[in-house]
């Protein structure tokens, strides 16, 4: 369902809300042999995003260069190379895999060869497809009712770890024709690696996820030779389950919770019990903007814990389980939720040379009493000089 293509248009009376436009062709290649012996040089230091680079549809390189000309962009196969140190062993987790398509990528990067581990979510598993001889591909140990959507990858270079934490599923539509997001970083070896691993957050959270997903035994023992201390940023985990903040503190929305409060927050982990000040000069309620790729029922009470943690207020004060006195009033203090999503009209707009597919919410969804239509928000051009029929698609 994620990924369902349509070529019909739907009529534009119809107000329903879709999540991007998509090719129904395969991106483009170029010449495999020069791809391979150019290796770009990657800012991985952890300390800036990249976006993808799609290779057909809408977003073309010359379209998103002239729509934000300072943004890095990067290919799939950009992240399998470094100057001077091949790449020796691959692990991915994802939701969805697109078997020839990843191995047609791998190839391309030269790395296909390589011992390589996928990790799919249970349902999009097909034991049916053969995996190269030095690939192993396994199903996540999710119930039949849960999801497995983590999209994380390591390429392990010998003297360098590198971790990417993407948007994006390994599908050549994800990867192709929409546009993702990405954050990379590159670890070292650990001077003293006959010794256990100084603590880290981060790589503590790195082997509890490798842990959940079954990973075998040799990656989840290969990180802790690297400097995972040294990482620039916080790992939240997506994980399937019920999470709670004593068994899983790192788990979702209090994984979220935790971070803002230890990273932009005053007083450390102490989280603040009552709504915080207003900054000087800004609106008296901040908004919050949100894109994603699906939503699954999307209730009211998950939306205000969202936007309480994304502002370092513990989201139980908005359950109605443990309210302070301070915090009895509405939630006016809290970010107003923007859902950014193209509706069909809009996406009618767009050039209808392009072939298109529609991911949509059915009706049945969004006519619920409690679904948040009104946090909706439609695309918008990205500057004064563009038309709203170029307006490409959102972030996925």
């Amino acid at each position: 369902g994620e990924q369902r293509r349509a070529r019909r248009t739907i009529p534009p009376d119809h107000d329903l809300i879709i999540t991007s436009v998509v090719r129904d062709t395969a991106p483009r290649r170029g010449n495999r042999d020069n791809e391979s012996s150019e290796a770009k040089l990657l800012d991985a230091s952890g300390e800036t995003f990249f976006l993808s680079q799609p290779t057909s549809g809408l977003l073309l390189p010359e379209i998103l260069r002239s729509y934000n000309p300072h943004a890095e962009y990067v290919t799939f196969q950009d992240l399998f190379r470094r100057p001077g140190t091949p790449a020796q062993a691959t692990f991915f987790c994802t939701y969805i895999l697109d078997m020839e398509w990843l191995y047609g990528e791998l190839m391309a990067a030269g790395v296909a060869n390589i011992k390589t581990v996928v990790i799919v979510d249970r349902a999009n598993y097909d034991s049916n497809v053969r995996a190269p001889g030095n690939w192993v591909v396994a199903p996540a140990p999710n119930a039949r009712d849960e999801k497995q959507h983590a999209k994380l990858f390591m390429v392990n270079f010998g003297e360098v770890l590198r971790v990417v934490v993407s948007s994006a599923n390994l599908t050549s539509v994800d990867w192709g024709s929409l546009l993702q997001v990405l954050w990379v970083q590159d670890f070292p070896l650990r001077s003293k690696r006959d010794e256990p691993p100084p603590p880290s957050p981060f790589g503590t959270t790195l082997e509890m996820l490798l842990s959940r997903l079954s990973a075998p035994v040799p990656v989840q023992k290969s990180i802790t030779r690297y400097e995972l201390s040294a990482a620039r940023a916080q790992l939240v985990v997506s994980m399937p389950g019920v999470h709670s903040r004593t068994d899983d503190p790192v788990c979702g929305l209090f994984g979220l919770h935790k971070a803002v409060v230890q990273n932009f927050l005053e007083g450390g982990d102490k989280a603040p019990t009552s709504p915080p000040e207003p900054l000087p000069g800004a609106a008296e309620r901040p908004v919050l903007y949100c894109q994603s790729s699906s939503l699954g029922s999307l209730p009211r009470p998950w939306l205000r814990s969202l936007a309480s943690c994304s502002i370092g207020v513990d989201p139980l004060h908005y359950r109605g389980r443990t309210p302070p006195a301070s915090c009895n009033a509405a939630d006016s203090f809290l970010p107003e939720i923007r859902v950014v999503y193209p509706t069909v009209r809009t996406a009618n707009s767009w050039p209808e040379s392009t072939p298109r597919g529609f991911l949509c919410l059915a009706e049945r969804f969004t006519k619920r009493s409690g679904f948040p239509l009104n946090s909706f928000m439609d695309v918008f051009p990205p500057g004064p000089d563009w038309s709203p029929i170029y307006c490409p698609p959102i972030l996925h």
